[in-house]
């Protein structure tokens, strides 16, 4: 169950918000570009989208300890797997992604 947030985190989150990266990264120059704008809104989707998705697994996850389905080491390492996920990825992709978007809308060609 542990392993399903991770791979669920790395697929829907961390897979698009690398391509993200490395879209951002191999289009480097001009922050007045649309694709940096897109890039921006998209990481700031991806990690709001992440924010809610982790915060229902969690409350599955206690949902689930309450009907005695789970026990509690279980819940205590899902608890702790979510919550670093929770905590870490929304930062990083979003910050990023305020980042580009402060990048183009001060940008000169605006």
């Amino acid at each position: 169950m542990n392993q399903y947030i991770n791979v669920s985190s790395w697929v829907l989150g961390g897979i698009p918000t690398f391509a993200i990266f490395f879209f951002i990264w191999t289009n480097r120059g001009e922050p007045w570009r649309i694709s940096n704008l897109l890039s921006a809104l998209i990481l700031i989707g991806i990690s709001a989208f992440m924010i809610g998705l982790l915060t229902d697994m969690i409350a599955l996850v206690e949902e689930l300890h309450k009907k005695e389905k789970i026990t509690d080491s279980l819940i205590k390492e899902l608890k702790t797997s979510g919550a670093i996920w929770l905590v870490i990825f929304p930062a990083v992709a979003g910050g990023v992604g305020v980042n580009t978007l402060y990048s183009f809308l001060s940008s000169k060609k605006l």
